[in-house]
């Protein structure tokens, strides 16, 4: 699908004197029509810069931003101005209605200069508020407020709506509200972005119609590929694993990865792990230290279809095994052991084997495994192949809440339906070449 909004390694500078301040570094994301996308982080993270960028009221040191295949940044301000009228609807936190104008004068102020003019009465009465048409901006009540700044948002018939902190002055059944009517345009084919701090944004699930909602954190990568590509074999048997893949995961993405069997799964995660070598292209780790991860359960975290545990140890000790190895001291090593048990169910079964176990109790355990050590990224290979729906859920369920609990990444490669709906992106791997959403290819 062709994205609406479309940022590609965007950067910007401040400069105060001789300091210098790097608000956006290397930022690129897309929203496709109907897409629902929540940027979040803290006070001073760039949300309100990068905002800014993509609706071209600032210019970025570097990269670009196009809208609707066209380029925004770098233009005149005329020509910015105009595709901002035509194209963008901008939502702000206050700020939204000219105070001596009333609610219908304030929409007919942004009609004037856009080529788009849905019906003004049916707009502002779809909103709720067209008993309010002629009530300026201080007769309005907080709830009347936010909604006459999303009729302003909305009145040029926007492919997108950009929201900077929309509900970070409203109370919480009045932000419920606006986040409700928001969702209902992405339903209705609008790209919707926000940035914000509220966790109400942050929280929302994907709904069932075309759109996806994702959840964008602003944050360094932890992996980048440019042009990856794993061939085994030469000449005419040679086969061709993975092609061109060119994506980056940050500490916040939370993929799906599926396709047919063969498609490259299974060798695109062996690469993202450091496991293996591409034949072609680049990789690098920068959240990562930089350097080649290698098999590091403190950096990369892998979870495969069975659950490979040493037959000979204990569930405690398996779970414990790899922190022992990097030196983690043991009464460390061990309550961090049973704490990754307690997560999936399994406390009471530190003292048994492997072999005690039924198929799906060992897969927990080895998804344990990978959360005792707590890496900034888990790569899962379909970990839920093998379990029933129920343990298949337990299992989403702790790999989910450990990763947002910590801030950890997740791509999981499975062929189930179920699990992919689990998670806000979905990636998609067809013989070797990846055709992930646009917000994670460069």
């Amino acid at each position: 699908m062709t994205a609406v909004l479309d940022a590609r390694s965007l950067y910007r500078f401040f400069r105060a004197g001789d300091e210098e301040t790097l608000a956006l570094q290397g930022v690129s994301l897309s929203v496709t029509a109907g897409e629902y996308v929540a940027v979040t982080g803290p006070s001073g993270s760039g949300k309100s810069t990068l905002l800014a960028c993509l609706a071209g009221t600032d210019e970025p040191d570097g990269g670009a931003v196009r809208i609707g295949g066209q380029r925004l940044s770098h233009q005149p301000e005329v020509i910015r101005a105009r595709m901002r009228a035509e194209r963008i609807g901008l939502l702000f936190q206050s700020g939204n209605l000219f105070a001596h104008l009333t609610v219908l004068q304030n929409v007919r102020l942004v009609q004037s200069l856009a080529r788009r003019r849905p019906p003004v009465r049916d707009l502002l009465e779809s909103l709720g508020i067209g008993h309010r048409a002629h009530a300026t901006r201080g007769q309005l009540s907080g709830g009347e407020l936010a909604r006459a700044g999303l009729a302003v948002a909305l009145a040029n018939d926007p492919a997108v709506v950009l929201a900077d902190e929309p509900t970070g002055e409203l109370d919480s059944g009045t932000e419920r509200h606006v986040l409700d009517l928001l969702t209902t345009r992405s339903r209705d084919g609008v790209a919707v972005l926000i940035a914000s701090h509220s966790p109400a944004v942050a929280r929302r699930r994907p709904d069932h119609h075309p759109g996806r909602r994702a959840h964008r954190r602003m944050s360094a990568p932890l992996v980048t590929c440019a042009g990856v590509a794993r061939t085994f074999g030469s000449g005419p048997t040679a086969v061709v694993a993975v092609h061109d893949v060119t994506c980056v995961i940050s500490p916040e993405t939370r993929a799906a990865l599926v396709g047919s069997s063969g498609s490259g799964k299974s060798t695109l995660l062996h690469l993202l792990a450091g496991l293996d070598t591409p034949t072609a292209g680049t990789l690098s780790w920068p959240g990562l230290g930089g350097d080649h991860p290698r098999i590091n359960p403190g950096r990369v975290g892998l979870v495969f279809q069975g659950p490979s545990l040493i037959p000979a140890l204990t569930v405690a000790d398996n779970v414990a095994l790899p922190l022992l190895l990097g030196d983690t001291p043991e009464a460390g090593a061990y309550s961090r052991a049973v704490e990754a048990l307690a997560l999936l169910g399994m406390a009471d079964l530190g003292g048994r084997l492997p072999e005690e176990l039924s198929g799906g109790k060992a897969q927990r355990v080895a998804v344990a495994r990978v959360l005792a050590a707590a890496p900034p990224l888990v790569l899962a290979d379909e970990p839920t192949g093998q379990l029933d729906h129920e343990t298949a859920a337990t299992v989403m369920d702790a790999l989910l809440t450990a990763c947002d609990e910590r801030g950890a990444a997740l791509v999981v490669a499975t062929h189930g339906r179920l699990i992919a709906e689990r998670l806000p992106e979905e990636w998609h791997m067809s013989d070797g070449a990846l055709t992930a959403p646009a917000a994670v290819l460069q």
